[in-house]
């Protein structure tokens, strides 16, 4: 029993300190962003919290903004 505890003991710590870091990491990288010109009317924005796409119209009056991102990166 005292070497299932001290197993447990060593364990438990380790492994929220293994899961911080890959919150922190996540949360980092949500923040990025990423602009990708696929032509003269359509830009894509990569990354953050999801992806979102700015299509013109040929005279550039009119845009349509597709937004999927959440968050902070919204």
């Amino acid at each position: 029993m005292t070497k299932i505890l001290k197993i447990a003991g060593i364990s438990v710590p380790v492994l929220v300190l293994v899961g911080i870091v890959a919150v922190m990491g996540f949360r980092k990288s949500m923040g990025e962003t990423k602009l990708v010109a696929v032509d003269d009317q359509l830009l894509v924005i990569e990354g953050g919290a999801g992806n979102s796409f700015i299509l013109t119209s040929e005279d550039g009056s009119r845009a349509l903004v597709v937004d999927t991102k959440t968050g902070s990166a919204a």
